[in-house]
């Protein structure tokens, strides 16, 4: 009972998140499609008179406002999204489970090539029965 109401209370800040990240992006992007198509449509005059081109210059100096604005919104969502927390906790996963096995044969003789002349080789000794790292150390190569 208690995750049902933890899951239902995440699911409505999220749920209030998306809506606000939507209310800003739609407007946003209401804006930047005005201004672009504004600015297109100025660009189609053949011999646009002194006004047409200050207002082109204008327009093409506010298209990356708009980028930045963007940006923001999304940072703004994200950072919001991370601030809530989710009620279901799922297992940490092994992130190596999703390579091949050649690939991690590779690293293990190789290792990861980090510059030109630089790489980095793992050395972790890992425990079967306990499921524990037993030794763990990096090798950088010059």
């Amino acid at each position: 009972m208690a995750n049902e109401i933890k899951t239902e209370v995440f699911m409505k800040q999220v749920e209030r998140l998306v809506d606000e990240w939507v209310k800003d992006m739609g407007s946003t992007l209401v804006k930047l499609e005005e201004t672009a198509v504004e600015l297109a449509n100025l660009e189609l005059i053949e011999s646009p008179s002194a006004d047409d081109k200050k207002q082109m210059e204008k327009l093409k100096k506010d298209l990356p406002g708009f980028r930045q604005k963007i940006e923001e919104i999304n940072l703004g969502f994200k950072v919001s999204m991370m601030g809530i927390t989710d009620p279901i906790q799922a297992e940490p996963q092994d992130l190596t489970k999703k390579l091949p096995s050649w690939v991690k044969e590779i690293i293990k003789k190789k290792g990861v090539r980090l510059t030109k002349h630089a790489t980095v080789t793992p050395d972790i000794g890992f425990d079967l029965k306990s499921k524990r790292i037993k030794s763990f150390g990096i090798t950088v190569k010059w």
